[in-house]
């Protein structure tokens, strides 16, 4: 490794540390071109690598979308879903729509790009497969306010979960398309939280 400053900074990164700047990397691409305009060079350049380095850490290009696709996700559960800010669960639920309007658009586009993706992409397994990781844990959401006596026993915990699922699509397409109708989202969740709150 030489001192020389206009040497790349990659070079000193890990071969883990790498990996991450590429999937990030292949994120923002698709954010800015969507799946069919993230090609191999533009995710190689905004990265800062070769394209020959991105072979060094994917088979293929596929395999650099579905990782991207993987890291949206996670970080979409983990703003809307994980962190629960010293509020019971009902209440997280309540407010979790309001976490994901102020990530202001760091995984909606990216999100939205994957769900755009045109079946020849290879993309719609996994895209599935995720969707399905989401809505189980707001099941096992709903189940814990069941158990802890907040959220009524008698309701279909799958189909409250594709509920508020629907809530939370609402507001990222209302914010893709510029709209500013946080109120009338707010109105929307509010109606489904007083439908399943236990008395």
């Amino acid at each position: 490794m030489t001192n020389d400053p206009g040497t790349p900074r990659w070079t000193r990164m890990t071969g883990a540390a790498r990996k991450a700047r590429i999937v990030e990397a292949t994120g923002a691409v698709i954010a800015e071109y969507g799946v069919q305009g993230a090609s191999t060079s533009r995710i190689a350049s905004t990265a800062g690598v070769s394209e020959k380095a991105l072979y060094s850490h994917f088979e293929s290009r596929t395999d650099m979308l579905i990782a991207a696709m993987d890291a949206v996700f996670e970080q979409a559960r983990e703003e809307t879903f994980v962190a629960r800010r010293d509020q019971n669960v009902l209440e997280h639920l309540r407010n979790t729509h309001q976490s994901r309007r102020l990530s202001e658009g760091g995984f909606v586009y990216p999100l939205y790009e994957f769900f755009a993706a045109p079946p020849g992409a290879g993309l719609r397994q996994e895209l599935r497969a995720q969707h399905e990781k989401s809505i189980k844990m707001l099941v096992d959401m709903v189940e814990e306010g069941k158990s802890e006596g907040l959220i009524r026993a008698d309701i279909d915990s799958e189909q409250v979960a594709w509920d508020i699922m629907f809530v939370y699509w609402a507001d990222d397409v209302a914010y893709l398309l510029g709209f500013d109708v946080s109120e009338r989202t707010d109105i929307m969740a509010e109606r489904l939280f007083r439908e399943i709150t236990a008395e």
